[in-house]
Order: structure tokens, then C-alpha cells, then sequence
């Protein structure tokens, strides 16, 4: 008791306060231990106590549910699991966080890094609660995610959570060894070697205090925790539906990370190419849109008519590049005033229109129909063609 008094330094006092944590737990260890003698054995008949329970309630006011407590932590935590004794791996959890893990299972405890508060011990029995209340039926009609097959637990867990913690994730990404951030700093390799450079960015990721016991649910698997016990001691991944385990190392992870952080920057690259050739489209509309606008709106401007004469005219040349021989009544400049043709035919309406005229019509119109039954026709000559034939037939129509 002495030394307690003479205590100067914080760290004579965290040594001191270590041992009567430690001490405390090894008590809670030895009072279950008497306590399950007391009920398993004859040693009461004497005392006047009809059980251990009415004894320890009588003589130390230790009800029923403590009775209980006591006995289970020395049944969980005892060497051999009935012994004074507790166990090495147990000694520093202290009272509270040992009655806290007595509902889980041993491979959670195991898993477990004695450092944990007994606040995260709790949040680690809250998520198995949450889990265990999904059945196994609902678990396997959960839809897995697209290309899981063929990836690891731990790069499936890794894929969770950080879409479930992207700050965190955010600013890693700007700290991966040998990269440069948005800063344009150099990430955390420094002096350091590659490979402990690597452990470092997945310590600073997952466990920034050097221990953890992280969360993910993986679709059509359940819930799995990773627990990390310091930077040189493996990681464990256990699946909290089946406590099966497996362990990797921090370069595996620091590789699995990595392997992430370059696929989502080739979806970021593609991600802002298409957004580009989206703004592009946009743009190319936006300036189109007036023009279409006046198009609409707007009447054609009508293209000159061409004088009588000039169709005349047209006519003449089309024909002398064909070689057909020209007539009196191709040149009405030469013809005497009031000449008129003297062949004429009788249309269905009762008019009459000029025979030559109707000839060339007829002739045009055979041509533009042997022209575009061929396979590969020409549609400037045919435009050409058929320009002429809407000139005569506007003459004939005009002249009726």
C-alpha cells in the first residue's frame, strides 16, 4: 500500500494501475472459483446456508445474478476452465470487459485484441445481434455483387467498407506511398521501405491507434470483422455466421487496397471523359437550336422564275448537248407575229396543247424511268432530267 502513496511519475502510476486491474480480475476469477466449490461440493453442510446462493447473499450481500457471474467467468476464463487460476491470454482485459464477453463465442474472444474498451466490446456484440437476427434463408437470396467469384474475404470486406467510410478512404487515397496527392505532396513513403511504408498507409486506414476491430457485411455471406493487433501481427477475418478465420498479412491488404484505390480511378477517368462528351453533345445542340429555330420560323426565300424565254432557252441547249435536231419553234424571236403551231393534242379536259411539247414531255418521262431502274443511277442526271420535264409541263399547263 506504501508504494501506492509514493507514486510521483504517470508511469509508476499505469504500472501500479495494471496490477490492481489485473489483480481485480484474478479475484473475480478466485471468488467464482470458491463459490463453484461451495455449490458443487459438501462444504456448506455446516454452515447453515441451504446453498451457495442464500450463503453469499447472507454473508456478503451478493445476489443470485452475481453468484451467477462469478461462477461463469471462472468456468470461461480459468485455466483448464475450473481453477484459481486465469488464464495468461486474459490477464489485462480487467472484470468489466471479461463479465462483457461472456454471451460471445470463443473464437470472437479469441479474435478479440485485449485493448479494446469495454465500449467497443460492446459495439462488437451490438453488430452480432444485428446479424444474428437475419436468418441464413435471408442471407442466401441476398443478391451478391457482380464479379465477387473469383476475389478474396478480404478484398470483398475491403470493397465495403470503404464505400461505407469514404471520407476516411478519400484522404488514404491521397496518402498511398510513392503517389502524390491533390497537394502535390509525396505519399507516406519517406525514408521508409516500401513494404513498411505500405503497412504504415493500411495501419492509418484501418487502425490509426495500432488496434481494431472493424465491421463489413458482405451481400449473400453476412458480417464479417477484421481485427488488428498491432502492426507486425496478422490480420484475422472472421465470418461472425460460421466463426470460421482467416488471416492475412498487412502487404496483402496494402496490395489489396492499392488494387482498388487504381480501379476506381480508371471508373473516375471514364466517369469524366463521358460527362465531357455529354457537355460536347450539349453544346453542339445549343448551337444548332437557332438555326433550327429560324428554319421554322422562316419562309424559304423563292428562287427567281425564270422568264418564258429562258426556259425556251434551257430547253434549247439541253437539247443541242443531246444532239437532237432543233426545230422553227425552238427560237420564237425568229417566228412572225401570231405564228402558231399547227399540230396540236386534244387533253382529256378538252384542251389542247402543243404536239411537240407533249412529245418531249413523253420522251423525258420514258428516261427518267429507265435512268432510276438501273441499279446504280445517276442522280444528277436524273435531278437534271426531270427539272427539264417540270418546265414543259408547266408551259403545257400555262399555254392549255
Amino acid at each position: 500500500m506504501e508504494e501506492l502513496v509514493n507514486i510521483c511519475t504517470y508511469k509508476e502510476f499505469k504500472a501500479a494501475t495494471d496490477r490492481e486491474v489485473l489483480n481485480q480480475a484474478e479475484g473475480f476469477v478466485r471468488l467464482g472459483y470458491l463459490l463453484r466449490k461451495a455449490r458443487d461440493t459438501e462444504i456448506l453442510r455446516d454452515s447453515g446456508y441451504p446453498t451457495v446462493v442464500t450463503f453469499a447473499e447472507g454473508e456478503y450481500g451478493l445476489t443470485e445474478t452475481y453468484v451467477s457471474r462469478y461462477i461463469a467467468i471462472n468456468k470461461r476464463y480459468s485455466q483448464d476452465g475450473y481453477s484459481p487460476y486465469l488464464q495468461e491470454r486474459f490477464q489485462g482485459y480487467g472484470m468489466a470487459k471479461l463479465a462483457e464477453m461472456l454471451t460471445l463465442s470463443d473464437e470472437v474472444v479469441e479474435a478479440l485484441p485485449p485493448e479494446l474498451s469495454k465500449t467497443e466490446i460492446q459495439e462488437v456484440k451490438r453488430e452480432i445481434r444485428k446479424e444474428q437476427e437475419i436468418t441464413d434463408l435471408e442471407v442466401m437470396l441476398e443478391e451478391k455483387e457482380d464479379g465477387n467469384e473469383e476475389k478474396s474475404s478480404l478484398e470483398k470486406w475491403l470493397q465495403v467498407y470503404i464505400q461505407e467510410n469514404k471520407e476516411e478512404w478519400s484522404r488514404a487515397k491521397k496518402q498511398v506511398p510513392g503517389s502524390k496527392g491533390k497537394e502535390g505532396k509525396e505519399g507516406a513513403a519517406g525514408d521508409e521501405g516500401e513494404e513498411e511504408a505500405k503497412i504504415n498507409w493500411v495501419m492509418d486506414f484501418l487502425a490509426p491507434t495500432g488496434i481494431a476491430a472493424k465491421m463489413a457485411r458482405i451481400k449473400g455471406e453476412g458480417k464479417f470483422m477484421l481485427t488488428i493487433k498491432g502492426k507486425y501481427s496478422p490480420l484475422e477475418l472472421l465470418n461472425l455466421r460460421t466463426n470460421e478465420k482467416e488471416t492475412y498479412t498487412l502487404t496483402e491488404c496494402a496490395e489489396l487496397m492499392e488494387s482498388i484505390r487504381m480501379r476506381e480511378g480508371e471508373e473516375e477517368k471514364e466517369a469524366e471523359r463521358k460527362e465531357e462528351a455529354e457537355r460536347r453533345n450539349e453544346a453542339s445542340e445549343e448551337k444548332l437550336a437557332p438555326v433550327q429555330e429560324m428554319a421554322e420560323d422562316e419562309e424559304p426565300p423563292k428562287a427567281k422564275e425564270e422568264t418564258q424565254s429562258e426556259k425556251r432557252q434551257t430547253i434549247a441547249e439541253e437539247e443541242k448537248e443531246e444532239g437532237r435536231q432543233m426545230e422553227v419553234e425552238d427560237y420564237p424571236e425568229l417566228l412572225p407575229e401570231g405564228y402558231t403551231p399547227t399540230a396540236y393534242i386534244k387533253c382529256h379536259d378538252g384542251s389542247e396543247v402543243e404536239e411537240k411539247e407533249w412529245r418531249q414531255a413523253k420522251t423525258l418521262i420514258g428516261k427518267l424511268y429507265e435512268d432510276t431502274a438501273m441499279e446504280n443511277w445517276n442522280l444528277e442526271e436524273v435531278y437534271r432530267k426531270a427539272k427539264k420535264l417540270v418546265i414543259i409541263l408547266e408551259k403545257l399547263y400555262k399555254e392549255r
